[in-house]
């Protein structure tokens, strides 16, 4: 995982002469990457222009033989990770509290999903991860697109209403717990929650 700013000038207002152009005004800016990567497994980069734009892209590699119920279960278990990072952050309006919250629902949930690879095999612990991985990937690019776009790309999943549901609670909490704080410079959340999903990712590497 990584993370760096870029600090610059841009001009945001020129006069011309029969001279030329020239800047008359330049403001600072500083640009926030966030980058991961779990081989063959996930891939996600985060650009954010501090008091402008965020961009995100991601890839789910992984693509495990579909296990309906192990995918569903992880599905629901991703809903309530982001129901309580939405909780959280109601009650403290901290967004670094809220991420702490989700980071520790998100471990925890790795954990008690293990039950599905001794009852179902590591296939069923894959849809399981995928399933609580996925929401909160895809849901983020409902938030930067103001709601336009949501999903981008809907996975192949069984059940897609419980997914459409987790994508819209993902996207919920990441508007507001996420994607605001970078808006204003503020990486800790995001580092925070990113930094807890690359547990799933990590066992869905171990498990390929």
């Amino acid at each position: 995982m990584n993370e760096f700013s870029q600090f610059g000038w841009n001009c945001v207002a020129t006069i011309h002469t029969f001279l030329g152009s020239f800047c008359a005004l330049s403001v600072p800016y500083e640009k926030i990457h966030i980058g991961a990567s779990v081989s063959a497994v996930l891939s996600f980069a985060l650009d954010a222009l501090v008091l402008g734009s965020v961009n995100f892209n991601y890839q789910i590699v992984e693509s495990p033989a579909i296990n309906p119920d192990a995918e569903n279960v992880g599905v629901l278990a991703s809903i309530v990770d982001a129901g309580i990072g939405i909780g959280t952050f109601a009650v403290t309006l901290e967004p670094d509290l809220a991420a702490i919250a989700v980071q520790i629902a998100t471990i925890v949930a790795v954990a008690a999903g293990s039950g599905f690879y001794y009852s179902g095999g590591a296939n069923a612990y894959k849809n399981y991860l995928l399933g609580l991985m996925a929401p909160a990937i895809v849901g983020i690019t409902c938030t930067l697109s103001a709601f336009t776009v949501c999903p981008p790309e809907i996975p192949q999943v069984p059940y897609v209403s419980e997914f459409l549901a987790a994508v819209g609670a993902w996207a919920g909490y990441e508007s507001v717990g996420l994607v605001t704080p970078l808006f204003v410079g503020d990486v800790g959340p995001a580092m925070l929650v990113a930094l807890g999903f690359l547990v799933p990712a990590l066992a869905l590497a171990l498990l390929s």
